[in-house]
């Protein structure tokens, strides 16, 4: 739905630059002209600020959300996701310097509850994940030939073997993914020191115009 609206907006602009009397078409709404090609970009924003933008920011979350599922699958499904976001911010930046006139910035200091969702999908998949790598490969048997060569002998179930291995391997990985996260600085070091750099700016302006109004 967002690649049809999105195409549509696209022609229609297109159909509008090429067309030569654009500049002829007006519409008279309570008594004032009002140029076509400005009302047929007036409902383009509106396109996009209540339809594209939301269906764009679930197609975002839907996609990161469902992409580690496929990972024992489809190896390779990071690096085609990979590039469809670098395509994706091409024609963002393409939307925001030719579609966009002065845009808004939103104020916000995350995504919201989307977080959350993202999380859970995360956990999720990684059990899942765990559990076709353990029940497609013979682990218990392998283990158990490693075992007989050096001497052991295994006396427990190998159903209840190859449970407590892949528990064991989900604790692991439970346990390892936070503490990447851990490493990984939620605001890059350029962006903070951008905003220090912002607000000592700020804080020295305000300073100079507090001590020339108490001159005056």
């Amino acid at each position: 739905m967002v690649i049809v609206l999105t195409g549509g907006i696209f022609y229609l602009r297109w159909s509008l630059a090429g067309y030569r009397n654009k500049d002829n078409f007006v519409v008279e709404i309570e008594g004032h002209i009002i140029p076509y090609e400005s009302m047929v970009v007036t409902c383009i924003n509106l396109v996009n600020i209540y339809v594209i933008d939301r269906l764009y920011n679930l197609k975002w979350c839907s996609n990161s959300g469902t992409l580690p599922f496929f990972v024992s699958s489809f190896p390779l499904t990071p690096l085609f996701s990979f590039a469809n976001n670098l395509l994706e911010i091409c024609i963002d930046r393409f939307r925001v310097q030719n579609d966009c006139r002065r845009p808004r910035p939103q104020l916000a200091s995350g995504i919201g509850i989307w977080t959350d969702i993202l999380e859970v999908f995360v956990t999720v998949a990684i059990v899942s994940n765990s559990w076709v790598i353990f029940y497609t490969y013979v682990y218990v048997a392998v283990l158990s030939q490693y075992a007989n060569i050096h001497g052991y002998k295994l006396t427990s179930d190998s159903n209840h073997l190859e449970m407590a291995l892949f528990v064991t391997f989900v604790l692991v990985l439970l346990a390892i993914r936070p503490t990447i996260a851990k490493f990984i600085d939620d605001i890059p070091w350029y962006v903070c020191r951008q905003l220090a750099r912002q607000k000592h700016f700020t804080k020295t302006c305000c300073t100079i115009t507090q001590t020339t109004t108490r001159k005056m």
